[in-house]
């Protein structure tokens, strides 16, 4: 349960914490190139982490990518715009990458562990 909240933690940061921090400290140019940043390259990578994080243990950490979608939405949501829905197409991008990496690491841990049991 507390490496859950350590995630739920990170996820916070980066969705909330990262936006917010960009739309409050940096000058409007940078903060538009921190933002695509943010957009295209942090958010997505960590997504993908979320989401192989989720597979090691898909019992207890099934929501994760879901937990992390919806903090994305309600962060900038929150940052820039409340209700925009021109950033729906971003948290639907950083759900399925999070859920496919989430089977996707599901399916390779539990190959792995049929091979060791098998040898």
């Amino acid at each position: 349960m507390k490496k859950n909240l350590w995630a739920l933690a990170a996820i916070a940061v980066v969705m909330f914490l990262l936006p917010g921090a960009t739309a409050l400290f940096a000058p409007h140019d940078a903060g538009m190139a921190i933002c695509f940043l943010l957009f295209f390259g942090l958010n997505n990578l960590f997504s993908l982490y979320v989401g192989i994080y989720s597979g090691l243990n898909l019992k207890q950490r099934w929501y994760l990518p879901l937990v992390n979608g919806l903090a994305f939405l309600l962060g900038v949501w929150t940052v820039f715009d409340w209700g925009n829905p021109d950033f729906y197409g971003y948290m639907t991008a950083y759900l399925v990458i999070g859920v496919l990496t989430m089977f996707i690491t599901v399916i390779v841990v539990r190959n792995i562990r049929k091979e060791l049991n098998q040898k």
